[in-house]
């Protein structure tokens, strides 16, 4: 929470500083941060903060692989995807197959879809996360069969899950037309897989997946 908290004041500053340096209806572009230093004759700083977008874009798609692939790779071994994207590598231990199923897959986007609309799929995609564990968490609390080890609670429960599911939501309906077209037909490729398959050999639903577990860390 601290993070964030640091990260929304910085953003926050930075979006102010920029603001007094070029009017605000001048900054709709992909590098409002290098247009800003260009526009008022700081070529050199404008070099610098794009280099360093530029390393800061490379470190966050990185980051992305790693989640996506080890999303797929829990994905597979709880049997919502075919069981070798859920296996190890033994010498490794590492999920190589979900990571290069996700490798490739992020690959052929990069190469296709433009950068400002992958941005925007992304940002779907996590916003859209963001709402169902909002809103998960109200029934989770009240759930008597998941073990209670007192760890961390979300304060201010019900409040605070339901101001982020509801404020994640309006974020979605404030993207673009095509990107939410996009995201839906993504949506209903998920749902058709998982109707299709995965809920037929999902772990969970057989009350395979705690002893699969205990197997796992046991090896």
């Amino acid at each position: 929470i601290y993070t964030v908290i640091v990260a929304a004041v910085l953003y926050t500053l930075f979006a102010i500083v920029l603001t007094g340096m070029v009017n605000y209806t001048k900054l709709n572009v992909s590098d409002p941060a290098s247009f800003a230093f260009t526009f008022v004759g700081q070529k050199g700083l404008a070099s610098v903060i794009g280099i360093g977008s530029m390393i800061g874009i490379f470190t966050g798609v990185l980051a992305l692989v790693f989640a996506s692939s080890r999303l797929i790779y829990s994905f597979g071994r709880d049997g919502l995807l075919p069981n070798f994207i859920g296996k190890i590598s033994g010498s490794q231990h590492v999920p190589f197959n979900a990571l290069l199923i996700a490798g490739v897959v992020e690959i052929i986007l990069a190469g296709f879809v433009p950068l400002s609309y992958l941005a925007s799929l992304i940002n779907a995609g996590t916003l859209a996360a963001f709402t169902f564990v909002n809103f998960g968490i109200i029934p989770l609390r009240h759930r008597t069969d998941l073990p209670n080890e007192n760890g961390f609670r979300v304060p201010g429960y019900p409040i605070i899950p339901i101001i982020g599911g509801l404020t994640s939501f309006f974020f979605i309906t404030q993207l673009e037309t095509k990107t939410l077209v996009m995201f839906g037909v993504w949506t209903l490729v998920g749902l058709l897989i998982y109707f299709t398959y995965g809920v037929r050999h999902s772990m969970v639903k057989e009350s395979k997946f705690d002893q699969s577990i205990i197997k796992e860390n046991n090896a």
